[in-house]
């Protein structure tokens, strides 16, 4: 697998686990989990734009998103250890643990995507009948400097925009035609605090 610099590869093995058998860094009501090794986990997961992301990858989960290895730290099947703690993918993992709580259809899908993709990755698919909640991981055979590994598979692959350019894109979404701009001496942050702009 590649993170963000191209030229650093990592080896990986497929497995077909138990779900919880997995150690993410949150537990369920998105609690840190006492049993990962918080070092890990550079994001804040427990608060409120971690909740909506899980619960978002949850509702609407594609199960190809999981189970397709593209050869990215960041996306595809999660990272774990020989010791199941989830290196890169807790994100992921919670959002199939929400799934098969709360959304049993897409739980199934996944089951079912997983069921027609394991020969691909030398595993038997009949492996699926016997567990009770199998998940599709890649175990990281490569030894590394583990919190340095954690940090890079969180960084994303692509460039991102720095504050400046997502300020100019932001720019070009807003549309002034509902904006009451009582008086032009008046302060932009005053005009954006009167109540008659609430809307806005």
């Amino acid at each position: 697998a590649y993170g963000p610099d191209p030229s650093k590869t990592y080896q990986m093995r497929y497995r077909l686990v138990e779900m919880d058998d997995l150690i993410p860094s949150h537990t369920d009501a998105f609690a840190p989990n006492p049993a990962y090794p918080k070092e890990l986990q550079p994001r804040i997961r427990e608060r409120g734009a971690g909740r909506i992301a899980v619960a978002k990858m949850a509702k609407e989960l594609v199960p190809e998103v999981l189970i397709q290895d593209n050869n990215m730290l960041d996306r595809g099947p999660m990272i774990v250890g020989a010791d199941n703690v989830v290196e890169s993918g807790n994100g992921r993992i919670m959002a199939l643990r929400l799934a098969q709580q709360s959304y049993p259809e897409r739980w199934q899908a996944y089951q079912k995507a997983l069921q027609e993709a394991l020969s691909q990755f030398g595993i038997d698919p009949a492996e699926v009948f016997r567990m009770k909640n199998p998940v599709l991981v890649r175990e990281r055979l490569t030894d590394v400097d583990r919190v340095a590994f954690a940090a890079e598979a969180n960084e994303p692959a692509v460039a991102v925009f720095s504050p400046l350019e997502n300020a100019l894109q932001d720019a070009r979404r807003v549309r002034f035609d509902n904006l009451a701009i009582p008086d032009e001496t008046q302060s932009l942050d005053t005009t954006l605090r009167m109540a008659s702009n609430r809307p806005f």
